[in-house]
């Protein structure tokens, strides 16, 4: 088992590139992290904060956030898709973010979504959610959240969904 931040030997690839060029510029302008099925067991916390755009933490080991993605103040899209994350934290200095993808986690508790201005697109379909009422730290009137996935859990107080009201579209089933 690999140590927090190492990857399983073998395991998943590491690519990063720029929206400009084909090749491994960190420099760029915006910068694409993707570091799918790496083994990882947590996000790396060596980022440039001034680059990167888009991360890609999909199909690894994640339990934890931490704040190792908290200095990203340029992310605008972030996926930790099928990972085993319980809880979402240390996310709301993300304020430039607008896609976040934690499809096929642990994660029981719908939370620290606020600091989130910018979310428009939230995926936490296939996990264990029951309990909803973190969508009351969205501010409903200035919320841009127009997409959330809720597929595939266990959601039973429908109520708890008022403040997606404003959502576009909301998928339950």
């Amino acid at each position: 088992t690999p140590s927090p931040g190492e990857r399983a030997p073998g395991a998943g690839s590491f690519a990063m590139s720029s929206a400009d060029s084909d090749e491994e510029e960190y420099e760029a302008d915006e910068a694409v992290v993707s570091l799918i099925a790496c083994g990882l067991t947590s996000a790396p916390d060596d980022l440039d904060p001034q680059a990167v755009t888009t991360v890609n933490l999909h199909g690894n080991f994640i339990r934890q956030l931490g704040t190792s993605l908290s200095s990203l103040t340029k992310l605008v899209t972030l996926n930790l898709s099928s990972n085993h994350i319980e809880a979402v934290e240390g996310l709301g200095a993300l304020s430039q973010l607008r896609t976040l993808n934690l499809a096929c986690n642990k994660i029981a508790k719908v939370e620290g979504l606020s600091g989130l201005v910018a979310l428009r697109s939230l995926d936490l379909s296939h996990n264990l959610v029951s309990d909803v009422s973190g969508f009351y730290e969205l501010d409903a009137e200035s919320s841009a959240l127009a997409e959330v996935r809720l597929k595939d859990n266990l959601i039973s107080a429908v109520r708890d969904l008022l403040p997606l009201r404003s959502a576009g579209k909301l998928s339950l089933l």
